[in-house]
């Protein structure tokens, strides 16, 4: 069970001055706003009063790495566009998974990765067809020329 708080009052007096000084800097609150909220329990989360705004309080808690969100965020938009195409293209004798999906991640013309730019680009051209109900492939790359190869599927 967690310990009761301790009134404002009776925190230490450098625990008291950083919590005002962030909280002035970060939320605009004066110095009596915080000891209020504090005692009534509504200041919000503290972890940036203590300084774990953008780093983990305890040492086994590791956020993902900027890189692995990155990667994440690229492989789900993939996975979109990939499901995409197999619904529209799957059953046909020249589907190929796998070069339907590398065509996705990269261009198959140059052979250069993907960048979550493109792939956004490449991901509303689905949401485009999807919302204006267009199946037939040309009319899909229609949409940017320039993107053409991430819809090729055999």
């Amino acid at each position: 069970m967690a310990k009761p708080r301790v009134p404002f009052s009776q925190l230490k007096p450098d625990t008291r001055t950083r919590k005002e000084r962030w909280y002035a800097k970060h939320q605009g609150l004066t110095a009596k706003q915080v000891q209020q909220r504090y005692d009534a329990g509504t200041l919000g989360n503290q972890q940036g009063s203590r300084g774990h705004a953008r780093t983990p309080e305890h040492p086994g808690e590791r956020p993902k790495s900027k890189d692995q969100q990155y990667r994440d965020r690229k492989r789900s938009i993939v996975d979109i566009v990939f499901q995409f195409k197999y619904d529209h293209w799957g059953r046909r004798p020249r589907w190929n998974a796998g070069r339907a999906r590398r065509t996705i991640q990269a261009n198959p013309d140059n052979g250069k990765i993907r960048g979550i730019k493109e792939l956004r680009v490449i991901l509303a051209m689905v949401n485009t067809a999807v919302e204006g109900d267009l199946d037939s492939w040309h009319d899909i790359v229609a949409l940017d020329f320039d993107y053409e190869s991430a819809f090729y599927y055999h």
